[in-house]
């Protein structure tokens, strides 16, 4: 169900691209990435710039291209602070588009690919300023329990709701909240905790790890959140740490 004008794109053209952020900018091949039995597979570069964290952990500048193979979609590069081997930071993937450039599968794709190493240090570029923000917030304090009411406001009851569907509303809330806690609470964060970078951090790993019911997400379900940029909550957290 392709159009007539689609033309295959092999994996080997992430590489292609990969290669030339690394000859411009430098860093390294980090992470393969594979979802849905290679429906959409992506490679990440860790470029030299970044942040010591402790117990291993970093903050790191990214860049990762990736495709799908089901004839709709095009190959894609993205800016990110995120460290894909753990998804614990924050994904922050589209930023009004800024930090993403696409590249659609068409006749003169190997034209485009050609010419994207321009696009991509753009949006390399635009990147920087959100990394340095991240590294601020790492150096301001904060506690989960005084971000919750401003990211997560607790539900005002509707005109037409009753007592019993206004309970039910609350009930899901506080689930909401546990997931968020639960997730500020594991070990992951422990050296930032008490940070707004570790508040931040459990905004998004709520999203990433958990679905709000409170159930763990599978590998698949994970990787393809962050394929698709599917954060609002942690880019609601982020916007109201940086006001």
């Amino acid at each position: 169900s392709v159009k007539a004008g689609y033309s295959v794109q092999q994996n080997s053209v992430l590489g292609d691209l990969g290669e030339q952020v690394i000859r411009g900018f430098g860093g390294r091949f980090t992470n393969a990435l594979v979802k849905g039995l290679g429906d959409t597979v992506a490679l990440t570069v860790a470029l030299p710039q970044s942040v010591e964290l402790g117990h291993g952990r970093k903050l790191c500048k990214n860049i990762t291209i990736m495709k799908g193979h089901g004839g709709a979609g095009s190959i894609q590069a993205i800016a990110h602070d995120i460290d894909v081997a753990c998804t614990n930071q924050i994904v922050s993937m589209m930023r009004d588009g800024v930090n993403m450039v696409r590249i659609q599968h068409t006749t003169s794709a190997d034209g485009r690919i050609r010419l994207a190493h321009h696009d991509i240090a753009q949006i390399l570029t635009n990147q920087d300023e959100f990394h340095q923000s991240l590294v601020k917030l790492l150096d301001e304090p904060a506690l989960m329990r005084e971000w919750l009411p401003t990211v997560m406001p607790r539900p005002e009851r509707r005109a037409n709701q009753t007592a019993a569907q206004y309970r039910a509303t609350l009930q899901k809330y506080d689930t909401k909240l546990g997931v968020v806690r639960r997730e500020y609470g594991r070990d992951f964060n422990d050296n930032i905790r008490g940070t707004k970078l570790g508040v931040l951090w459990a905004f998004q790993g709520a999203e990433q790890h958990y679905t709000w019911a409170g159930e763990g997400r599978t590998h698949d379900t994970q990787i393809g959140r962050f394929l698709s940029h599917t954060q609002p909550v942690a880019n609601r957290a982020y916007a109201a740490l940086t006001a």
